[in-house]
């Protein structure tokens, strides 16, 4: 986790991102992803119809499906059983190609 938070942007925006993200799971494969409303403006979530957040998760190759289930939380099945460390570190990657992709900044391909 602590990897992944050092290959964020630069920005204060996302100084404390881990904070505002919220995981769980009842078997390692089925995830749920939710983000605190603060977070919600900053990777375009807030508005009906976005989908680039899902566009990203989507395309990462450690998922084998995803859902947006509500404006601020997404449903994702993983192609196999993680930890939830594992998977934090995962969604705050996603989490920064999001914000490079919104930005000026070219997107990063995920590990």
């Amino acid at each position: 986790m602590t990897e992944a938070a050092t290959r964020l942007p630069q920005d204060p925006t996302l100084e404390d991102l881990p904070d505002y993200l919220a995981i769980a799971t009842k078997d390692g494969r089925e995830w749920t992803l939710s983000f605190d409303d603060g977070m919600l403006i900053v990777f375009d979530l807030s508005r009906p119809g976005t989908d680039v957040f899902e566009q990203v998760l989507t395309a990462a190759p450690w998922t084998e499906s995803v859902e947006r289930v509500d404006r601020e939380a997404f449903l994702f099945t993983t192609t196999g059983a993680l930890t939830a460390d594992v998977v934090l570190a995962h969604c705050v990657d996603v989490c920064g190609e999001v914000f490079r992709g919104l930005g000026d900044s070219p997107p990063v391909t995920l590990r």
